[in-house]
């Protein structure tokens, strides 16, 4: 499938109502509905045996690839979010920066804890980037 066809593809599954989502953000099933693979968007059906590729090692590389993209995108999401709370707690914009910059490991935790959250009924309306 070309590059542009799955584009118009991701757009289109992403048009559909669905639960607000933030760039980055992981999908979480919704407490009314039991079964998840209805909240989530029909993305991994680009991903799968409708498409042929001529090596099996390209296949993962290139999801290997779409995985990593959107695990950065989460952690810069996480990373402004910190920034943010780090700024109404009247830290400087420098320290908050060189903070960031040495705390990774603690963010992609509270990245992951985020996610966790989203299964529970209290928080599966929230946005996480207040």
């Amino acid at each position: 499938m070309p590059h542009d066809e799955k584009v118009k593809v991701l757009e289109l599954s992403l048009v559909r109502k669905r639960t607000p989502q933030f760039p980055g953000s992981i999908y979480a099933q919704s407490p009314g509905d039991p079964n998840v693979g209805s909240s989530m968007p029909p993305i991994r059906t680009l991903f799968q045996s409708g498409v042929d590729f001529d090596d099996k090692d390209e296949k993962e590389e290139e999801e290997e690839e779409m995985i990593m993209r959107a695990l950065e995108i989460r952690r810069k999401v996480t990373e402004e979010v910190f920034k943010e709370a780090m700024r109404k707690g009247k830290f400087g914009i420098t320290y908050s920066t060189n903070l960031i910059g040495r705390l990774s490991g603690f963010l992609d935790h509270i990245m992951i804890e985020a996610a966790n959250l989203k299964r529970l009924p209290a928080f599966s309306n929230s946005s996480f980037n207040l």
